[in-house]
């Protein structure tokens, strides 16, 4: 009787044995090198959690900074005209963000517009925007040294007659900043140039 009980203590004991060891074998067998330890890993210890970009503070620009230009400005406050047009600087060597438009690091569309030159021929704020390109940074501050960076995503340059305002204004597709300055020829009659030059940029996550 008592062999009996012995000898099943036994074989019970040869059974937890066998399950506590073909699982990790299996397991050890199927699985790619390194796999098994992953998943080890992410089991025993919480996933780090991803931070989510987000627009910063919603605060009026004061300074524009364009390092490839060696460009730093301040940023007048500008509405629209008469006739509904964009204002212009007042001064040729500041660039002004259209009051109508967003603020610099907020959804949508933030707009500055910068001469290109003088009445005088003179070189203004905006002269060499066009060497912009792809990957360029463009910086704002804003009220209380807050700062945001834009990443150049592309330029047009587009005929005056036919300037996509909804879209350089308005496409609601991000957190963009848009320069504007004049680009073509000189039409002395109606004292404008034939085209604009825009360079579309978006927030640097």
């Amino acid at each position: 009787m008592y062999k009996l009980a012995g000898l099943l203590l036994v074989i019970l004991a040869l059974v937890l044995i066998v399950y506590q060891i073909i699982p990790n074998a299996v397991l050890t067998h199927v699985l790619p090198t390194g796999v098994f330890q992953q998943i080890s890993q992410q089991r025993e210890s919480p996933a780090t959690p991803t931070l989510t970009p987000y627009p910063l503070p919603n605060l009026l620009p004061t300074i524009l900074i364009i390092p490839r230009l060696k460009i730093s400005t301040q940023i007048e406050h500008v509405g629209t005209t008469d006739t509904g047009a964009m204002e212009v600087p007042s001064d040729a060597s500041e660039v002004g963000w259209y009051r109508g438009s967003a603020k610099p690091g907020q959804w949508g569309d933030a707009v500055i517009s910068g001469h290109f030159d003088t009445p005088s021929g003179k070189q203004a704020v905006f002269y060499s925007l066009s060497k912009l390109a792809k990957g360029d940074e463009i910086r704002v501050l804003s009220e209380q040294g807050i700062e945001n960076t834009f990443v150049v995503t592309g330029v047009d340059s587009l005929p005056y007659t036919k300037f996509p305002r909804e879209f350089v204004f308005n496409s609601n597709t991000g957190v963009n900043l848009n320069l504007i300055t004049c680009d073509g020829v000189w039409n002395p009659m109606e004292k404008n140039y034939s085209k604009r030059l825009v360079v579309y940029s978006t927030l640097k996550l």
